[in-house]
């Protein structure tokens, strides 16, 4: 077996350099999180207090040249099922734009940026090896915060 290669150890540490969530896959508008996207992120690592197939963990890191958040799954907590569903075609869908709890934004440095931050809606590409499920997702802010920001101004 040979040992990685100094490009896959360098991809692995700048994953790993992001913050471990808990994420539930899903839309938060939908009952027991069914359809596409990102149904909840917490920081609290732990038991689930009830049963998920869509649970998965992963790191949570943005990405200054694109100003982009990098999500990294850990393979390993996505089940079949759940990586057939919402990995198919090599894509990850979101069909609702998610409010970036303000605990994660905290955590990821951008809570000075603005008081509310979104994940966009769309389709995004999945780069997938035996590690992680990666994604790059656009953000935005929240609408009510901007239109907070511009009363205030």
């Amino acid at each position: 077996m040979q040992p990685p290669s100094p490009h896959f150890q360098q991809f692995w540490r700048s994953c790993q350099s992001g913050i471990l969530a808990d994420v539930i896959l899903g839309s938060p508008k939908s009952q027991n999180c069914k359809d596409f996207g990102i149904c909840r992120i917490t920081l609290e690592l732990g038991e689930p207090q009830h049963a998920c197939h869509n649970r998965v963990l992963a790191y949570f890191r943005m990405d200054p040249p694109t100003s982009r958040l990098l999500v990294h799954f850990l393979s390993c907590t996505i089940n079949t099922d759940c990586a057939a569903y919402f990995f198919s075609k090599d894509t990850f869908r979101i069909d609702e734009d998610y409010e970036l709890p303000p605990s994660v934004a905290k955590a990821l440095g951008i809570e000075n940026s603005g008081p509310n931050f979104r994940i966009e809606k769309g389709n995004y590409p999945a780069l997938i090896d035996d590690h992680f499920h990666t994604v790059s997702l656009r953000l935005a802010q929240a609408a009510g915060a901007a239109a907070m920001a511009r009363r205030a101004a």
